[in-house]
């Protein structure tokens, strides 16, 4: 079975997730977007099955604040991090389990 990760893009200008693009991860994985200086735009799709999603406005320390950053998800987006099945060999009575550990995150500090 394949082992979950974490993906993190960081930047001081816009992060974007463009309309038509997608960020699929493996099962529990997490996907970070993080902007120090610009905004976080997302049009397209971040999967993560029982993961989690954290899209951020971090600034730089001593920075001046700037009221155009900001995290906007634009009509074509698509922020995905439902539960799953991890595929075990079935238990005595048949059943398999469930991952429902998963979160997406909105943050500007």
């Amino acid at each position: 079975m394949r082992q979950p990760f974490e993906l993190s893009l960081m930047a001081n200008t816009d992060v974007t997730v463009a309309t038509g693009s997608s960020i699929t991860t493996d099962k529990q994985s997490t996907v970070n977007l993080t902007s120090a200086l610009g905004g976080v735009y997302v049009d397209g799709t971040i999967a993560a099955p029982a993961g989690n999603i954290n899209l951020s406005i971090n600034p730089k320390p001593l920075s001046d604040f700037n009221r155009s950053q900001s995290i906007r998800l634009g009509a074509h987006a698509q922020l995905m991090a439902q539960g799953t099945t991890r595929l075990k060999p079935l238990d005595a009575l048949g059943r398999r389990t469930v991952m429902c550990w998963m979160a997406v995150r909105l943050h500007s500090i």
